[in-house]
């Protein structure tokens, strides 16, 4: 197998181009995993250059990250291809960025894309016509389609298990039938450090600005991060109007914001804080590391997470589609989606009637009882404006 960098850049927030890159070896791949069967012939699924995924930092970091080990087991079963990444430091806003001004996109498939990063591309093909004439594109880069749809609208014949999908983590984008096609989910909660609070209980969302004035609390900013965003939802479906009152009363305590989740949560296990805005499988990656359990318990305020589904789409304009599709078709087989949920702490998106659950999953993952969300609808016609205000009020 052909070995070359890992990741191929991390994007900048600039508007045009990459502000720095990060490459490091994949010289040592995981020779004993299982490589899923494919019912593509591989060898007939064109290659020409590397598929280009985009993705957030925590899929690809580490040696033991599921980034890492799907780029050996996709080469493995498609020995033509060659994967490459790219991690954009802004999250969806760089590419939202791009797209206003008409420049194109350096990704073929963006995967770890959730509600809220599409409610925020969502128009983006009114500012893609308000800016059709802007000089500021890079004329390396592919040019977006001419109505500035940043993802291709999926074939959903060609998803090869689109039946064995849970019908509940649909991702709708655009008002239509989903381009986004789910591959995992989880719940946004905060995660304690019982060694240090104690046994720290909250009987609601709203019990915790208190504990955060005793103890503190890393969140993350939601322009950039996911479960950022996640977080900044769940106050808002929480308390309402009033949710901007809620972040001052959090702020005037020992509250840190990080950009990302990968900062926020390695701050959090250097001691920088005893409670993280997190997942509730966190302690399915704490048992995988063999750190101490006192340490991770997840925190479900009146048996309450914020849902966040994840799924992979198709940049519109990509020059391999095949292998674009056959990339998505990948990601559900029965062995990548076990990989997924224990590397990347999620419960798999393949009914768990059609595939058992790991038993890291099963024994250490908390499900709470009552999901929340926010309907699709009103996150594309209030998010935006829900982190204007929250980045005026709260201090970074």
């Amino acid at each position: 197998m052909r070995r070359r960098p890992f990741l191929a850049g991390v994007s900048g927030s600039a508007v045009v181009g990459l502000a720095g890159c990060a490459t490091f070896d994949n010289d040592d791949p995981d020779d004993d995993a299982t490589v899923p069967e494919v019912e593509d012939d591989a060898d007939e699924v064109e290659s020409d250059g590397p598929l280009r995924i985009a993705t957030y930092s925590s899929m690809v970091t580490g040696e033991e990250s599921f980034g890492r080990w799907l780029t050996d087991a996709f080469e493995s079963a498609y020995p033509d291809a060659e994967l490459e990444w790219t991690v954009p430091n802004s999250g969806i806003d760089h590419y939202r960025q791009r797209a206003s001004f008409g420049a194109g996109i350096d990704a073929d498939v963006y995967l770890g894309l959730s509600a809220t990063d599409l409610a925020l591309v969502d128009d983006v093909e009114i500012a893609r016509e308000a800016d059709d004439d802007a000089d500021d594109a890079d004329p390396n880069d592919e040019e977006l389609p001419a109505d500035g749809s940043l993802f291709e609208p999926l074939d959903h014949t060609r998803l090869e298990r689109r039946d064995d999908l849970r019908e509940d983590l649909e991702i709708p984008f655009g008002g239509g039938i989903s381009d986004v096609v789910p591959v995992g989910y989880g719940y946004v909660t905060p995660v304690v450090d019982d060694r240090e609070l104690d046994l720290l209980e909250t009987e609601s969302l709203a019990d915790l600005p208190g504990a955060v004035a005793d103890d503190g609390l890393l969140v993350q900013h939601p322009r950039y991060s996911t479960p950022g965003r996640a977080f900044l939802c769940w106050t808002v479906a929480a308390a309402g109007d009033d949710f901007l009152e809620f972040w001052r009363t959090l702020s005037d305590g020992d509250l840190e914001i990080r950009d990302q989740w990968t900062d926020s949560y390695e701050a959090y296990l250097a001691g920088d804080s005893p409670m993280v805005v997190s997942y509730s499988t966190d302690r399915v990656g704490a048992v995988d590391d063999g750190r101490d359990l006192a340490g991770h318990r997840v925190l479900t305020p009146a048996d309450r997470g914020y849902l966040t589904v994840e799924g992979a789409a198709i940049v519109a304009g990509t020059e391999q589609p095949d292998l674009a599709y056959a990339f998505l078709n990948f990601l559900h087989t029965d062995e990548v989606q076990t990989e997924l949920a224990v590397r990347n702490r999620q419960f798999p998106a393949i009914e768990p009637e059609v595939l058992d659950r790991p038993a890291l999953v099963r024994e250490y993952a908390v499900e709470p009882e009552t999901p929340v969300t926010i309907p699709y609808e009103e996150l594309t016609t209030n998010l935006e404006s829900w982190i204007d205000e929250w980045e005026r009020e709260i201090p970074t």
